[in-house]
């Protein structure tokens, strides 16, 4: 079994206890009201719920989707988060060439560029990708399932799959 463990880049070292800390810091202002006897206007009720509704599944959404390191298996690749696993059958998968990837011409539909790494669902024209990176510097490896629904890239080390693409 080989293990890669992955390395946050700099902006992700930087973002993310940014957003972590401005989003306790809104819920916490948002909460103040509440904490003295006196009545609180239904403004203040209206933005704690609001917040509350939107911050705290940005807070633990990471925990489910934030790549933490990969293991492979003979022809099963294992994406390890920190509260689960994802499994990849490699069988029938193309492997392109570990490369770097321009990420500009790539359009975010659901997941995070740099708040615990960049993972989520992203497209590229009519083509959908999912990221499990931490590293935008990095070459990254580009999977497509065999029934070409979508491509999968990730930071994983040249040499796992040097011997599927003939590098």
């Amino acid at each position: 079994m080989k293990k890669y463990v992955y390395k946050w880049d700099l902006f992700n070292k930087v973002l993310t206890p940014f957003v972590l800390i401005s989003l306790l810091w809104a819920l916490y202002v948002s909460f103040v009201p509440f904490m003295n006897n006196a009545p609180v206007s239904r403004t203040s009720y209206l933005v704690f719920v609001i917040l509350l509704i939107f911050v705290v599944p940005t807070i633990i959404a990471p925990f489910f989707l934030c790549p933490i390191s990969l293991q492979k298996e003979g022809d099963t690749l294992w994406i390890n988060f920190l509260l689960r696993k994802k499994k990849i059958d490699l069988r029938g998968c193309e492997v392109e060439t570990p490369r770097r990837v321009d990420f500009s011409a790539f359009w975010r539909t659901f997941g995070s560029a740099g708040y615990f790494g960049y993972w989520g669902r992203f497209k590229k024209g009519a083509e959908p990708y999912v990221f499990y990176m931490t590293d935008r510097r990095e070459d990254v490896c580009i999977i497509s399932s065999p029934d070409e629904k979508q491509k999968i890239l990730l930071n994983a080390p040249h040499e796992w799959f040097e011997q599927e693409v003939g590098v």
